[in-house]
């Protein structure tokens, strides 16, 4: 039987007794019909035999198969909360499904054994990762990682080395933004001559360390140290601005102004933006701009006398109201203005060219008008007969000769005034928005004005003209005891007290 098992082992236990009684039975009934016994008691008895042993046998299978199916669960148990543990992103395999019991136990040990070394390895590397973490938050005054205590050991893992990657770019990308600075600075250094501050700050810090990764790589000093790099690379661009703009200038002021020698030629021959000489550069552009501006003043006020000449002998009165004529009170002196200056002094020399006879008539009537007045101011005092030499005869023939002056004067300006309206389509000539014979009359009108106030009080001074500004039409505004500008009260000036003004 032993032997029948040992070659049938793959046999099911039902077909081993099978066979096992089929050959029992067959030896017995030989043996009985040798000694000519009955079988049937040893056929019952041999029946009765295989049952016990099968039952037994079952019972031992049934047995043995508890002990298997609790190790497996136990092993099987193991391994999935192992794999949770380390894959919890995959599901656990199974391997007793399609394997037999004792292969899949034996399967389901070997998977376990895998994966308790992969875990005890994690735990070996765990302190590691975690000092590591601690190292980097440390130098990069970062938070670690709060990480729950219900957490799986392979996710706490992931976590922290995702965390420790993280770390280590931003590690990374500090000391790069600060390589960057240093070789910038260094630029500076060789291109425009920057220097070091010699106090105690950030840049100077860095600067003088030989390990960049030794610097303190905090947030707060990284935006200290950009801080004080932005400060300075835009104090090097303004420079560099001011440099090209100083030395273009120069050139320019140089070129126009060449009656003013540089103090030095060198400062103009650097191609380069140098900070040491820009303080030099710009302190000999201050000099020739403010030799510049002298001149242009100078120029300004020197059209605006012309131009004042030229409106005295155009007869213009005030030109305070008038806005053609407010680039005369610009004290704000550019080249723009003295283009407007020249272009007005221009304009008025045009406008007096075109009608100078009968500016030049104009001229002539107001100092015969002028003479006149002084002659009646005398020729009314009454001391005058106390004077040594007066004579009434000279005194009548001047008052004569000076009517007549006036009188054939002003009938050479109504020549010229007739000639102009049949040239200029019945256009009256205007000195000061009147024609030339209202002009004439209301000078003549506002001389007998005051003339008419003298004679009521006496006692008054004669008033002194007064200018206002500039003369202008060769006549001055005339001020009363008050104070308060006399209406439309305008005399003729001599030439010799336009010299004098």
């Amino acid at each position: 039987m032993k032997g029948f098992m040992a070659e049938n082992n793959l046999l099911s236990l039902g077909d081993i007794v099978n066979a096992v009684y089929v050959e029992r039975i067959k030896v017995l009934r030989e043996k009985c019909n040798e000694t000519g016994d009955d079988p049937k008691p040893w056929v019952e008895a041999t029946i009765k035999n295989l049952r016990k042993m099968v039952a037994e046998m079952i019972d031992e299978d049934r047995k043995l198969y508890e002990r298997k199916m609790n190790e497996i669960n136990a092993i099987k148990l193991k391994h999935n909360q192992l794999w949770k543990e380390l894959h919890p992103d995959k599901d656990c395999p199974t391997y007793d499904d399609p394997l037999p019991l004792l292969p899949a136990l034996r399967k389901y040990e070997e998977e376990y054994h895998r994966l308790k070394e992969q875990h005890t390895k994690l735990l070996e590397k765990e302190p590691e990762i975690r000092r590591e973490e601690q190292e980097l938050c440390n130098e990069l005054n970062e938070q670690p990682l709060t990480i729950d205590k219900d957490t799986l050991l392979v996710t706490c893992m992931s976590f922290i080395t995702t965390h420790i990657i993280e770390l280590r770019e931003e590690k990374t990308k500090r000391i790069d933004k600060l390589n960057t600075f240093v070789s910038t600075l260094k630029e500076f250094e060789e291109l425009y001559g920057w220097k070091c501050p010699t106090i105690e700050t950030m840049i100077g810090r860095l600067l003088n360390i030989d390990d960049i990764s030794k610097f303190s790589l905090t947030k707060e000093a990284i935006e200290l140290v950009e801080k004080e790099f932005n400060e300075i690379s835009e104090q090097v661009s303004n420079a560099e601005q001011k440099f090209e703009q100083s030395k273009n200038l120069l050139k320019d002021l140089i070129r126009k102004h060449r009656s003013l020698k540089p103090i030095s030629e060198n400062i103009i021959k650097h191609q380069q933006c140098r900070l040491s000489v820009l303080p030099n550069l710009t302190a000999e552009v201050d000099r020739y701009k403010e030799h510049a501006m002298d001149k242009l003043t100078s120029e300004i006020m020197k059209v605006r006398e012309q131009i004042h000449f030229i409106l005295d002998k155009l007869s213009v009165g005030q030109v305070n109201s008038d806005p053609k004529y407010a680039i005369l009170h610009e004290d704000e002196f550019t080249e723009d203005l003295q283009y407007m200056h020249e272009e007005l002094l221009q304009e008025l020399e045009a406008k007096y060219e075109a009608n100078k006879a009968m500016y030049e008539q104009i001229e002539n009537w107001d100092d015969l008008f002028r003479e006149y007045q002084d002659f009646e101011k005398t020729s009314t005092d009454p001391d005058r007969f106390y004077i040594r030499g007066y004579s009434a005869i000279t005194e009548s023939k001047t008052r004569k000769r000076l009517e007549q002056q006036l009188k054939e004067c002003e009938l050479k300006l109504q020549a010229l005034d007739e000639d102009y309206q049949r040239k200029n389509n019945n256009q009256e000539f205007k000195i000061n928005g009147l024609s030339i014979m209202s002009y004439i009359a209301q000078v003549k009108e506002d001389h007998q004005k005051l003339r008419g106030r003298d004679q009521r009080d006496p006692s008054r001074k004669p008033l002194e003209p007064k200018t206002t500004g500039c003369i202008a039409g060769g006549r001055v505004r005339l001020i009363d005891d008050s104070g308060a500008c006399a209406p439309s009260l305008c005399v003729p000036v001599s030439k010799k007290q336009k010299k004098r003004n």
